[in-house]
């Protein structure tokens, strides 16, 4: 953004749809009018997403500039301290009250879904930290998978594979190559190395998960077990690897999982 700002933010169109057709600044502009959504979603969006080495779809098909416009909507009414209807629609520019009530219906629609879910979230959802390393993603390398580009913290080691959250050994790691561990030159390098950003990510644990990890060490050597014949994201089994007693034990893990915070579940 600040690039943007630096190189671009004395670009003005006329807003075609705004009445009197006032002068807006505009993110991306093109033969002096605002780029157009067809281009911008088959187009840049996807160039975005190459660059950034992310999915350019998901379970509900494309990423669209219309999707995200309606994810912050819909975040912006549900925040701690959410915006009015009113402000709703002055962020989002509607000039009909009923455009911005769709937001609020769809709320309504998915509250009793969320009560249910609660007990769930408060029994099978914990957060992991991941760290970001931004030099891998702005120099193309993500993409072009020359490097990782998210390391999740497992105690003494990282694991770098991006589908961390769909990994089956996810807390039971069997040290496939995507493990990097803190002691060696490489995790060394990585705790020094600038442009390394820390988040959370949420995990989406199954009841066989929750209870080794709330369980003892027999649970987790059970799940460990259960785990040693099926293939580990590089390709080979625990057993392949000769990692079935030399798995990471789930206690490790207790440091760098909690339980997400009332309301950021979602």
């Amino acid at each position: 953004m600040l690039f943007w700002e630096a190189t671009q933010a004395g670009q003005q169109v006329q807003s075609p749809i705004a009445a009197g057709r006032r002068v807006i600044l505009a993110l991306l502009v093109q033969g002096g009018g605002v780029v157009g959504k067809e281009y911008l979603n088959h187009n840049i969006l996807p160039a975005l997403c190459r660059k950034a080495g992310v999915p350019q779809t998901d379970s509900r098909g494309a990423l669209t500039s219309h999707r995200a416009r309606a994810t912050i909507a819909t975040q912006l009414l549900n925040a701690r301290e959410p915006l009015t209807l009113n402000d709703l629609q002055q962020w989002l520019g509607h000039k009909h009250p009923a455009s911005t009530r769709y937001y609020a219906a769809i709320l309504q629609r998915t509250l009793t879904a969320a009560y249910k879910k609660a007990d769930y979230f408060a029994r099978n959802v914990r957060t992991i930290q991941v760290l970001i390393d931004r030099e891998s993603i702005l120099t193309g390398a993500a993409a072009g998978r020359e490097q990782p580009w998210k390391y999740y913290d497992l105690g003494e080691g990282y694991c770098s594979y991006d589908f961390f959250a769909k990994c089956p050994h996810r807390l039971a790691c069997a040290r496939c190559p995507f493990y990097v561990p803190k002691k060696s030159t490489r995790g060394q390098l990585l705790a020094v190395k600038d442009g390394i950003d820390q988040m959370l990510e949420r995990l989406d644990l199954t009841d066989d998960e929750r209870e080794a990890l709330e369980g003892d060490r027999e649970a987790v050597i059970a799940l460990a077990e259960r785990l040693a014949d099926t293939p580990t994201p590089a390709g080979p089994t625990p057993r392949e690897l000769g990692t079935t007693d030399s798995f990471i034990p789930l206690t490790q893990l207790m440091g760098t999982m909690s339980r997400p915070a009332q309301g950021d579940t979602e």
